[in-house]
C-alpha cells in the first residue's frame, strides 16, 4: 500500500512538471514612449526681425485759395502744376520685434491640428532716418507786374518723409499636419493690426527776381492704429512634455496711412506793387501725403502647453 502511494505521488509530480514546461512564459512588456497630444491652451514668447516692402510716400499739392490780386498771375498757376504729384523715398523701416502669444489647439484625425492664436509685439526700429528728395525747375512766364514781358523763374522743391511701425499684433487661425508625433507643420492667416506713423516735411521757393515767393509747409506727423491682414507658415516642435519651440514667417498688409496739411505762400520780394506788400499772404495750398505699410516678419518662439498630456497606451500581449 505504501509503495502504491509513493508511486502515485511521483507520477503526479512528473506530470505537473511536464505541464508547467508546456505553458508559455510571461515576461514584462517593453516600455512604449507616450504619444503627445496637442489639444489644449498654451502661452509663450517670441522674438525676431521685420522689414517693410514699401519704402516710399506719395505727396500731392493742390490749390485752396488765391489772393484776388494775383488771380491772373501766370506764375502762381504754373507753381500749382510744378511738383503737384511726386513719389518720395522713405527710410527703409526695419527692426527687431519681440512679444508674446496665447492660443489653443485641437488635435483631430490623429495627425491634424486646428486652432487659433493671438499675439502682440513691440518693435525697435534700426533705421529711423528720413529720406529726402530735392529738385529745381526752370520755366518762363509772363510777368504780372510788367505786362507783356517774359521772365524766367527758378523753383526749388524739397521734400522729406519718414515712417515707422511702432507695434504689431495678430489674431489668426492655424491648421497643421503632424509630420511626426512631435513636429507640426502649419499654415496660418487672419487679422493684423499695428501702430504706424508718417512724418512729412515740405519746402518750396520761387525766385524770378520780381514775383518772388517762399513756401515753408513745415513738418507734419500723423500716428494711427491700422488694421489689415496677415498670412504665413511655420513649424512647431514639442521637445519636452509641456514645452514646444516654433519658427514662422508672416506677411502683413496694414493698408495706407494718409494725411492732409495746408500751408500758405508769402510774397517776400523787395519789389512791392499795390495792393500787395512784402509778407502778405498770396495763396493757400494743400498737401496730402500717403504711405503704405506692408512687410515681412520672421520670428522664433517658445510655448508652454497647459494641457500637453500623453495619449493612453494599451499594452498588447
Amino acid at each position: 500500500m505504501k509503495k502504491l502511494l509513493v508511486s502515485s505521488v511521483a507520477i503526479t509530480a512528473m506530470a505537473g512538471s511536464a505541464i508547467a514546461a508546456d505553458l508559455p512564459s510571461i515576461k514584462s512588456a517593453p516600455a512604449v514612449a507616450p504619444v503627445p497630444v496637442w489639444t489644449g491652451f498654451y502661452v509663450g514668447l517670441n522674438a525676431g526681425g521685420t522689414w517693410q516692402n514699401n519704402n516710399s510716400a506719395k505727396i500731392q499739392e493742390y490749390p485752396m485759395w488765391y489772393n484776388p490780386v494775383l488771380k491772373a498771375s501766370p506764375i502762381y498757376m504754373d507753381l500749382t502744376a510744378i511738383g503737384s504729384s511726386m513719389t518720395v523715398p522713405t527710410n527703409s523701416s526695419s527692426g527687431f520685434i519681440g512679444g508674446g502669444q496665447i492660443g489653443f489647439n485641437q488635435q483631430f484625425l490623429d495627425k491634424f491640428v486646428v486652432g487659433g492664436e493671438a499675439d502682440i509685439q513691440g518693435i525697435i526700429q534700426t533705421n529711423q532716418n528720413s529720406a529726402s528728395i530735392a529738385n529745381r525747375y526752370n520755366f518762363t512766364y509772363t510777368s504780372y507786374t510788367r505786362p507783356g514781358q517774359t521772365l524766367s523763374a527758378m523753383v526749388d522743391n524739397a521734400y522729406s518723409t519718414s515712417k515707422s511701425l511702432n507695434y504689431f499684433g495678430t489674431a489668426r487661425g492655424r491648421l497643421g499636419y503632424l509630420v511626426t508625433p512631435t513636429l507640426l507643420a502649419y499654415g496660418t492667416a487672419g487679422l493684423a493690426y499695428g501702430g504706424v506713423s508718417l512724418s512729412t516735411n515740405l519746402y518750396q521757393r520761387t525766385d524770378s527776381g520780381i514775383d518772388d515767393t517762399e513756401i515753408d509747409a513745415g513738418n507734419h506727423t500723423l500716428s494711427a492704429l491700422k488694421i489689415g491682414w496677415t498670412a504665413g507658415a511655420g513649424f512647431e516642435w514639442m521637445f519636452l512634455d509641456n514645452w514646444s519651440a516654433k519658427v514662422e514667417y508672416l506677411y502683413y498688409d496694414l493698408g495706407t496711412l494718409a494725411m492732409n496739411s495746408g500751408q500758405h505762400t508769402n510774397y517776400w520780394g523787395t519789389y512791392n506793387f499795390p495792393p500787395m506788400t512784402t509778407g502778405e499772404m498770396t495763396t493757400m495750398m494743400g498737401y496730402s501725403s500717403a504711405a503704405r505699410f506692408n512687410g515681412n516678419i520672421v520670428r522664433a518662439g517658445v510655448n508652454y502647453h497647459f494641457n500637453f498630456a500623453s495619449a493612453p497606451v494599451v499594452a498588447k500581449f
